[in-house]
C-alpha cells in the first residue's frame, strides 16, 4: 500500500476530526493539494425540559420550562395541536423560562407547544412536542331557561312574582313604576332553585302600575337575559269594619271598640241625631282592634255615632 494513494491520505485526514473544530490539510512530500478549503462541525440545538403548567385559573397559566443556555422563545398555544395564538420574548437567562398567559376560557383544554433559539446563533433552535393544561372552572356556557313569568295575588301593596328555570339557577327580580325609565327596585335570593319559585315585593303603592323583570344565574355563573314580565296594578281595598261594641257608658263618655280586616286608621262621628257634628281625634296607627273613648256627652241622651276608618299606610284621616 503507498501512502500517497488518495483514500489512505483522506482517511488518515478525517481520523483527526473533532466536533465544533475546522480542520486543513498539510501538503509535503508526494501529496498534492488542492487550495485551502474548509468547513465547521454543526453546533447542538438547545435542550428544552421540565416543561410544565402552574397556577392555573379559569382565565390565567404560568408557562414554564428549562433551557442549558441562553435562548430566545417562541410559544404556540389555542385550543387544538394548530395552536393559534402565539406570545415571544428575548434574551431570557438560561435555565428557567416563564410565560404568562392571561385572558383565557374557563374550563376549557389548551394545547402549547415551545420553541427555543440560541441566543448566540439564533438560527439553532429546538421546538417542543405537544403539551396541555385545562383551564379551571366549569365547562357548562349554556344560561338557565326562564319561562312562565306572572305577576300574581296582587293586592294593595304586595305582589307576588313567579317563574321557572329549566336548571338550578339564583332569582333576580327587578321592578319600578311603569313610567320610570328604569328599574330602581330589586329582589335577589341566591339559593340556586330548579322549576318553579315565587317572591313577594311588598312596600307598593295603591292603584300604581308597576313594571317587571326577572333574570338568573346557574352555578356556573351564566346568567340568562333579562325576561319582563306583564305589567300588574295594585288594588285600593277599602277596610272591613265589624264587630262594634259599645262600653263603659257613663253621664258623659262612652267607649266604641271595633275590628277591620287590615291595618286602618281609628276615629268615631257622633252626635245626638244622624248628622252627628262632633268626631273623635283620629289616629293614623294602622290597627285592625280599635278603641276610642267619646267624651264630653250630655246626661240622659241618645247618641247616634259610625265608626271611620281608611287603610294604612294612606296618608292622613
Amino acid at each position: 500500500m503507498k501512502l500517497s494513494e488518495p483514500w489512505v491520505v483522506l482517511s488518515a485526514a478525517l481520523l483527526l476530526l473533532m466536533a465544533g473544530t475546522a480542520f486543513a490539510l498539510t501538503c509535503g512530500f508526494d501529496i498534492s493539494c488542492s487550495p485551502d478549503q474548509n468547513f465547521s462541525t454543526a453546533s447542538p440545538p438547545p435542550q428544552i425540559s421540565a416543561v410544565t403548567s402552574s397556577g392555573i385559573t379559569e382565565t390565567t397559566v404560568d408557562i414554564n420550562w428549562n433551557t442549558n443556555v441562553d435562548t430566545n422563545s417562541l410559544l404556540k398555544y389555542g385550543l387544538t395541536t394548530a395552536y393559534g395564538s402565539t406570545r415571544t420574548d428575548t434574551g431570557f437567562s438560561s435555565p428557567k423560562h416563564t410565560f404568562g398567559l392571561i385572558g383565557l376560557t374557563r374550563g376549557t383544554v389548551y394545547h402549547y407547544q415551545i420553541t427555543a433559539c440560541d441566543n448566540a446563533i439564533p438560527s439553532v433552535c429546538v421546538t417542543s412536542g405537544d403539551n396541555s393544561f385545562t383551564t379551571t372552572g366549569s365547562s357548562d356556557f349554556t344560561p338557565p331557561v326562564i319561562s312562565s313569568v306572572l305577576a300574581t295575588s296582587v293586592l294593595d301593596h304586595n305582589v307576588t312574582i313567579s317563574f321557572s328555570t329549566d336548571e338550578p339557577a339564583d332569582t333576580n327580580i327587578e321592578y319600578d313604576v311603569n313610567t320610570a325609565p328604569g328599574f330602581a327596585f330589586s329582589v335577589f335570593d341566591a339559593t340556586l332553585a330548579s322549576g318553579s319559585r315565587s317572591k313577594t315585593i311588598s312596600g307598593l303603592n295603591v292603584l300604581t302600575t308597576y313594571k317587571f323583570r326577572v333574570s338568573s344565574k346557574d352555578a356556573a355563573g351564566n346568567r340568562a337575559a333579562y325576561v319582563n314580565g306583564a305589567n300588574f296594578t295594585t288594588t285600593d281595598t277599602l277596610p272591613a269594619i265589624s264587630g262594634i261594641t259599645v262600653s263603659n257608658i257613663t253621664s258623659d263618655s262612652a267607649t266604641v271598640s271595633w275590628t277591620t280586616n287590615i291595618n286602618a286608621t281609628s276615629q268615631i262621628e257622633y252626635g245626638s241625631s244622624t248628622s252627628y257634628g262632633f268626631t273623635t281625634t283620629c289616629s293614623t296607627t294602622g290597627l285592625t282592634s280599635h278603641s276610642q273613648t267619646m267624651s264630653g256627652l250630655s246626661p240622659s241622651v241618645t247618641y247616634h255615632f259610625r265608626v271611620l276608618a281608611r287603610r294604612t299606610p294612606a296618608g292622613s284621616c
